[in-house]
């Protein structure tokens, strides 16, 4: 992960870059292609908890990658999942 942020300042912060390894072996039988071919568009659930302390309280704060036309996303509803698009 690369983050674009300061430390301790939230209001600031640009965002985050994020890389992960999908290994093919899983259970992807919903996916056209393994390993995916460019075009090829798989639906994520890709969720985000930071947690710190402030004011002696933990606290949580909670982050999804969702369709963003969605009154009410839902992570626990895959038609809320964001659209991951292959490329070459």
């Amino acid at each position: 992960m690369r983050l674009e942020r300061t430390l301790n300042d939230g209001e600031r912060d640009r965002g985050y870059a994020v890389e992960a390894r999908i290994p093919w072996k899983l259970n992807l039988s919903a996916a056209p292609h393994i390993p995916p071919v460019p075009g090829d568009v798989w639906h994520l659930g890709v969720n985000r908890e930071d947690q710190f302390f402030q004011d002696g309280q933990k606290r949580h704060v909670l982050s999804m990658w969702c369709d963003p036309g969605l009154e009410k996303p839902d992570f626990h509803v895959p038609s809320a999942f964001g659209r991951m698009v292959f490329g070459r």
